[in-house]
């Protein structure tokens, strides 16, 4: 296999790519007719679209179908700048997500195709570029799926001493309703992870009752420096052992459907860790709350801007750039 030219500092995000199919439920047909609008999605897809319009390097590892989807997946991964030499062509079809939304933008969803695909890197590929690699992201139902679990663990273990290695669960049990799955690869994971997302309804499908603050603040350790906790219209929540909790109150949006609202934080709130430079357990830990307040800011405020459109359409660096801007100009001084 030939050398790959790889830029230094590269994230490598890996997990799941497919289709998010919006249904349209205002232009339904009396004859039971189902309009659809098909967006290119799934957590990880959306996480390193999002760092590449934000100017990070990324590369991105999944599996893609040699179907017309597959084809327009790989085609907008090279449109937006994503590395694809990480990529698999080995999945039989394009993995599918049917999205309705209520009446507050919320998402319910249903997967098709996610079984077979290999969600994780080559390793002769990861051999070639490994010092290259500033950070590593996984995420989703792929750290789930018994074809790429255990290698995404394993990848996890290999880069724990070496990048930034963060995590965000984005629970789905539509696709693996059983809990304890979870839990488990929550519990394999979080001890290799420096930056851990998870949101309020993540924690609320797999613990119940449990307080949130309190399991998050658990999550602290000598390689974890960071767990954020999203919360939805309320904002989010930030935890370190050295500033505690800091609160990032929402941003100001009109929202038209919450899908990839948690992905464009993410995306955002990695890019801004990156480009600052704080990509360790010791720079992160040794944030203060006004910094630690910049970095929730500015992951929310991509989320809002995420919202204010319907599918997961997250923001370059220009508008987020406008809304900074904005923000600015509209404060009182």
């Amino acid at each position: 296999m030939t050398a790959f030219a790889l830029e230094a500092g590269m994230h490598l995000i890996c997990g799941e790519a497919l289709y998010d199919l919006f249904v349209d439920e205002g232009e339904t047909g009396s004859t039971g007719e189902v309009r659809l609008k098909a967006v290119a999605g799934g957590s990880p897809f959306n996480v390193a679209v999002g760092m590449a319009r934000l100017g990070v390097q990324v590369g991105f590892a999944s599996d893609l179908a040699r179907d017309f989807l597959g084809d327009r997946i790989a085609a907008q991964l090279t449109t937006e700048g994503v590395a694809n030499q990480f990529l698999r062509r080995s999945a039989v079809i394009t993995a599918l997500a049917i999205i309705a939304t209520d009446d507050l933008g919320k998402p319910r969803y249903s997967f098709s195709g996610l079984d077979q695909a290999l969600y994780y890197p080559v390793g002769e590929v990861i051999d070639q570029v490994e010092d290259k690699i500033e950070g590593v992201h996984l995420g989703s139902i792929a750290t789930v799926l018994p074809n790429s679990a255990r290698p995404l663990l394993c990848l996890a273990h290999r880069f724990a001493d070496r990048a930034l290695i963060s995590f965000d669960p984005n629970v789905r049990l539509s696709v693996v309703p059983e809990r304890a799955t979870w839990h488990g690869a929550i519990e394999d994971l979080r001890p290799l992870c420096h930056v851990i997302k998870v949101s309020e309804e993540d924690i609320a499908l797999l613990y119940g009752d449990a307080d949130p603050d309190a399991i998050c603040r658990a999550w602290l350790n000598d390689r974890t420096a960071l767990v954020v906790l999203t919360r939805g219209s309320q904002g989010a929540s930030l935890f370190t052992h050295a500033a505690g909790c800091v609160e990032i109150p929402p941003a100001d949006t009109v929202v038209v459907d919450t899908v990839g609202a948690g992905d464009s934080f993410m995306a955002a709130m990695l890019s801004m860790l990156t480009q600052e430079r704080w990509v360790s357990s010791a720079a992160i830990a040794s944030l203060n709350a006004k910094q630690l307040f910049a970095l929730g800011s500015f992951a929310v405020g991509a989320a809002g801007v995420t919202c204010s459109r319907r599918g997961p359409i997250l923001p370059t660096s220009l508008e987020l750039e406008a809304l900074t801007r904005c923000s600015i100009d509209g404060a009182d001084v």
